[in-house]
């Protein structure tokens, strides 16, 4: 029960710690350069010549932003994962910590924190 508290704590770390980064802002200039790009495609208006040139930008723009968002999905792991091994190491709860990461209950309950926790951030303000 106690790794279950603990992974729920370790949940709103990991909700901070993406509210912090730009990661939302992003995920939509990634969804932006790729309706571009659909839209680029299907025009009739743009010869082949010029679609090529602006998908090519388009395509680098789209690899940036992804590896972007990858590191920053990345950092988020030894972030909440250091701590709940040290948590671990030091309180020996039963289920762990790590293996409360895996079950229903623990995801269960890191995502209802995380939900209340949204909630009540934006609710009172960015503190």
């Amino acid at each position: 029960m106690i790794g279950i508290i603990f992974v729920s704590l370790l949940a709103l770390l990991a909700v901070e710690y993406f509210f912090r980064l730009p990661f939302v802002s992003r995920s939509r200039a990634l969804i932006g350069i790729a309706n571009k790009s659909a839209r680029v495609v299907i025009s009739k208006k743009i010869s082949d010549h010029w679609k090529e040139i602006v998908l090519l930008r388009y395509a680098t723009e789209l690899a940036t932003h992804t590896v972007v968002l990858a590191l920053m999905l990345f950092g988020c792991v030894p972030l909440v994962g250091l701590p709940a091994l040290f948590l671990d190491w030091l309180f020996v709860p039963v289920p762990s910590t790590i293996e409360s990461f895996s079950s229903l209950l623990g995801l269960s309950s890191m995502t209802i924190v995380s939900i209340l926790y949204i909630t009540i951030r934006k609710h009172l303000g960015n503190i």
